[in-house]
């Protein structure tokens, strides 16, 4: 059972999104809030898998409460449910180490699929995210980020894609059929290469250079 917490300023939304979780069996929605304070607060006592948060909130952002939440509970994992599919918006949440970002189109069936998928450890946008991320950026990409990409191997661009995707070691692996501590070695070669901090730092560059379509 994964147990859940929501927080959002609009009751019309908290109880939709209640409502529709409510009904789904292997999931728990612990408690439902409409200010992010309430929802901190109440993180502090209580055992909680995930975090489903909005992105505009009086009194707190969105993106501050996922900094906070990946800084004081690090085993919680954080979806962003917003109404944004700016790219600098996404880009800043990947930074702020979201475990997940949808848009509040999206039906049950991803909003489900999303918990499930973070839950497990792998990192889940939806594909209209995605797309935004995969655009190019008008200003020609500094020097510096051609030669990273440049230096990369064929096997670690398609590991940096398989990262990027949400998938964990043993998935990689199983799919290029290596070892999982080979994965590994190629993971923390790649991040020495680009320089980059951690699989949010591989996710970002994944995006950035177009290697996510």
């Amino acid at each position: 059972m994964i147990r859940l917490v929501l927080i959002d300023d609009h009751q019309v939304i908290l109880d939709g999104i209640k409502a529709i979780l409510d009904a789904e069996p292997g999931v728990e929605v612990v408690e439902a809030f409409d200010t992010p304070q309430l929802g901190l607060d109440f993180l502090e006592t209580n055992d909680v898998d995930v975090l489903v948060t909005d992105l505009d909130m009086p009194g707190m952002a969105g993106e501050d409460v996922v900094r906070y939440c990946k800084s004081k509970f690090p085993r919680l994992k954080v979806v962003v449910l917003s109404m944004h599919n700016d790219k600098m918006v996404i880009q800043h949440l990947i930074e702020a180490q979201a475990d997940g970002y949808l848009l509040k189109s999206s039906d049950k069936d991803e909003i489900i699929r999303a918990i499930e998928t973070v839950n497990e450890g792998r990192k889940y946008f939806s594909q209209e995210v995605v797309q935004s991320l995969a655009q190019k950026d008008h200003v020609q990409t500094a020097t510096v980020n051609d030669h990273k990409e440049s230096i990369l191997t064929r096997r670690e661009e398609e590991i940096v894609i398989l990262v990027a995707q949400g998938n964990t070691t043993k998935e990689i692996a199983s799919q290029l059929h290596i070892s999982p501590r080979t994965v590994e070695t190629h993971r923390n070669n790649i991040i020495k290469k680009l320089e980059v901090n951690g699989i949010a730092g591989l996710v970002r560059y994944a995006f950035k250079n177009g290697l996510i379509q």
